[in-house]
């Protein structure tokens, strides 16, 4: 026997108090997860720099005088230290996500002047009749009436009332932030090496990040963490000749940050194990949603219907 809706309301109700208590346990163990991720990825980040300035560049860094090796050094110290306030500036309640810090996609953008060229299209275009379909034979018709009608998720309009897409996407901006933040840090880093003559000079910065960011063309660096060997293939034109730069460049990776602090394997798992919990009430919740998406369309349609 169907349920009513009002007993689905009820089961829905129910399923958002889960959905906010799961909330705030992700709210609190991100902010434990962060802080002690800042204090890891500080000091595996000056870590790495020791490595590539020790092992990678030695040469270049004996070059320096002592005031531009401090220099650098209280560069890197300084960005380092940064690492806390970047990585808890992404943690916000998720009750606080409002549509308006969800960026709307690039493809829903329209290009320069497509708005003013769609206009003056439909003006100059006179307005064709629509074409009708094809009649069906009998075997598209029975698929047609016996096919399972999907039943689609939220609109984009009401996304913002729906409690679970605005945890997911709460969740899903942590996440993304931390990688970004990390890509920062790897990067500033870089910089500060690269402008002190420690990284090859040869190499433009704009392509020294582009290809620490991608990661494309790199051999492995054995017992070295956050560090990657760079394989960079340069045209010259005096020669008329490609230059194959090879290039040790500080690349902060979550994984290995993780892996080598077993705190943080700690708060990682704990975040699995709330991830699988908000996987189960999801399904229940749009499971439910669907069910009242049905049982309101059934009586719309009845109270609606009459007889000739």
């Amino acid at each position: 026997m169907a349920r009513t809706v009002e007993r689905i309301e009820k089961d829905l109700a129910a399923l958002e108090e889960t959905l906010g208590a799961i909330a705030q346990e992700f709210e609190q163990v991100y902010t434990d997860y962060l802080q002690d991720l800042s204090e890891a990825v500080s000091r595996q980040l000056i870590l790495a720099t020791y490595h590539l300035c020790t092992q990678g560049y030695p040469e270049p860094f004996l070059a320096l005088s002592l005031q531009q090796r401090q220099d650098l050094q209280q560069g890197v110290r300084r960005l380092a230290n940064t690492s806390s306030e970047q990585l808890l500036a992404l943690l916000h309640p998720p009750e606080e996500t409002t549509e308006s810090e969800v960026p709307a996609p690039e493809a829903d953008l329209p290009f320069p002047g497509e708005e003013e060229q769609d206009e003056a299209s439909d003006e100059e275009l006179p307005l064709l009749p629509p074409a009708l379909p094809a009649p069906m034979g009998p075997e598209e018709m029975m698929a047609l009436l016996t096919m399972e009608l999907p039943i689609p998720e939220p609109s984009s309009a009401t996304a913002s009332d729906d409690p679970l897409n605005r945890l997911v996407q709460w969740q899903q901006r942590v996440e993304e932030g931390i990688v970004e933040v990390l890509h920062r840090l790897s990067h500033g880093t870089n910089r500060i090496l690269h402008q002190a003559h420690v990284l090859p000079h040869q190499l433009p910065e704009p392509v020294l990040e582009v290809a620490v960011k991608s990661g494309m063309m790199t051999e492995p660096t054995p017992g070295s963490p956050n560090l990657i060997n760079l394989v960079i293939e340069s045209q010259s034109e005096e020669k008329k000749a490609s230059d194959v730069i090879r290039v040790v460049a500080i690349r902060l990776r979550l994984p290995e940050v993780e892996f080598a602090n077993p705190i943080l394997s700690n708060w990682r798992s704990r975040l699995r194990a709330i991830n699988g919990r908000l996987s189960q009430v999801g399904k229940d919740y749009r499971k439910n949603q669907k069910e009242r998406a049905i049982a309101q369309a059934e009586l719309a349609w009845r109270s609606s219907w009459y007889e000739d």
